[in-house]
């Protein structure tokens, strides 16, 4: 499904880090086919790298969400992000 408003998301967005003076070399943008589940990792994975102590990190995403019962903990709800490529992405995964 076609969500009409990432594109006004993604200036908000951009809007906000500029604020934030968050350089533009700093900031990486995923779009469309590119937040895929294994490059939304791998953003993740490179922000892991270079964050250090201190530093502020400002994350947006506009999609789809999700939640579903894990078997490994039924007592609660997990929740996540869909990519492009329909894999969700769990929230813990993503915190990590």
């Amino acid at each position: 499904m076609t969500l009409k408003g990432v594109s006004k998301d993604m200036d908000s967005a951009k809007s906000i880090a500029q604020t934030m003076s968050i350089p533009e070399e700093n900031i990486t943008y995923l779009r469309d086919q590119q937040a895929s589940a294994d490059q939304i990792r791998k953003a993740v994975q490179d922000l892991n790298d270079r964050v250090r102590n201190g530093d502020r990190v400002f994350v947006y995403y506009s999609g789809h969400g999700t939640r579903w019962m894990d078997p490994a903990n039924p007592d609660q709800c997990t929740e996540g992000l869909l990519s492009s490529d329909g894999q969700a992405l769990s929230n813990s995964e993503v915190s990590s």
